[in-house]
């Protein structure tokens, strides 16, 4: 019966190797994972070295790692292969939760999609390797380990159409456009507690008013993001400009300008 199983095994693992090229996602771009540390982990304030993993059948040329949306290290890969392994060092520069997001590029210039982490930092430093551990005259009750549970991101449900812009304030230029209803993680907030610092589907970050919507999860945890330098001009209202129509949440047709992305250009309109 053991034997039986294991030839199963086998036979299965075969068809899914076969169902893609290696190292190859379904959608053609680059994989990329990260190994260390742990979705979820707590870890001392000290360096923090980050180890991932990229695959892709025309090899990886370089890893851009991430913190809060900001990229902190960027090297290139020394792999040859269609597997390459990168180490990254950050070093937090203070207590809190932290999202370390790593992706990568191929030969090609195609990027993988981002591999995301959340960790806590505590607030006591690491105590240094070379000092020794003093025993203790107290035997310590043993306590129950449980594996760590990944924490789901935060996120921004949109109660109205609504631009996200480069900065958090109307003087910023517009970057998107989020409909109602739509639903966007949350990796930030400003230092006047009244925007979001979002991230959109394709990578993007950009700001919404907390007006526009109600936040959801573990929001009261994100970080505090700097505001961007202030534009030195305003820049023009979208009146005027072209939009399209698109659908909101009552599937009624609202006038959206920028035309958010895969618009059918027909359904252009001026508001």
């Amino acid at each position: 019966m053991r034997k039986l199983k294991a030839i199963t095994l086998i036979i299965i693992t075969l068809l899914l190797l076969a169902a893609c090229a290696p190292g190859e996602s379904p959608s053609g771009k680059p994989l990329a994972w990260i190994d260390t540390p742990l979705d979820g982990s707590t870890l001392p304030l000290a360096s923090v070295e980050v180890m991932s993993h990229a695959a892709d059948p025309g090899g990886i040329a370089r890893f851009d790692l991430s913190v809060n949306g900001e990229v902190v290290s960027s090297a290139g890969s020394t792999s040859s292969g269609s597997l390459a392994t990168m180490r990254q060092t950050w070093d937090p520069p203070a207590p809190g939760l932290y999202i370390l997001e790593v992706r990568a590029v191929n030969n090609a210039g195609v990027w993988s999609d981002y591999a995301q982490v959340l960790v806590t930092i505590a607030g006591a430093p690491a105590a240094p390797e070379d000092l020794p551990v003093l025993p203790t005259a107290i035997t310590p009750t043993p306590t129950l380990e449980l594996s760590p549970t990944p924490l789901p991101l935060p996120s921004f449900v949109l109660s109205i159409n609504a631009f996200c812009r480069f900065g958090p304030g109307e003087i910023y230029g517009i970057l998107a456009t989020i409909l109602a209803g739509e639903e966007v993680p949350i990796i930030g907030v400003n230092q006047a507690n009244t925007w979001w610092y979002l991230r959109m589907t394709d990578g993007t970050r950009c700001w919404a008013s907390m007006l526009t919507g109600s936040p959801r999860g573990r929001y009261h945890e994100v970080p505090v993001v700097l505001d961007p330098a202030t534009p030195t001009q305003v820049p023009p209202t979208p009146q005027g400009q072209q939009g399209c129509y698109v659908l909101n949440a009552q599937q009624q047709k609202v006038c959206t300008v920028p035309c958010p992305p895969n618009t059918d250009p027909v359904e252009a309109c001026t508001p």
